[in-house]
């Protein structure tokens, strides 16, 4: 877990915001890259390719806002159990802009 409450907060922030962004995501991408993979479950593989997703883009985040070049100073884990803290949100989004 990340200890600072200043960035926790600012995380779950982007995080959130990152989310909500998904609706304007391209449909026709996310099939192509479905298809590439040859991914029978759909909804596990979008889910699973948002998560990864966001998890990259809240590494970037974290080191731009700590101006910091060490990535090895936050864990995956406590970013992840962010993101999962929002797992609800983030199926509801991808079933309804994705037909998943």
């Amino acid at each position: 877990m990340i200890s600072d409450s200043k960035i926790q907060k600012s995380l779950e922030q982007y995080i959130t915001n990152r989310i909500k962004e998904i609706k304007y995501d391209n449909y026709e991408s996310i099939q192509r890259i479905k298809k590439i993979w040859k991914c029978e479950n759909g909804l596990d593989f979008v889910y699973g390719y948002y998560v990864g997703k966001i998890e990259e883009g809240s590494f970037r985040f974290l080191l731009k806002y700590t101006r910091s070049e060490q990535s090895d100073k936050f864990d995956s884990d406590g970013i992840r159990e962010i993101i999962e803290m929002h797992k609800k949100e983030l199926l509801e989004i991808i079933k309804i802009n994705f037909n998943e």
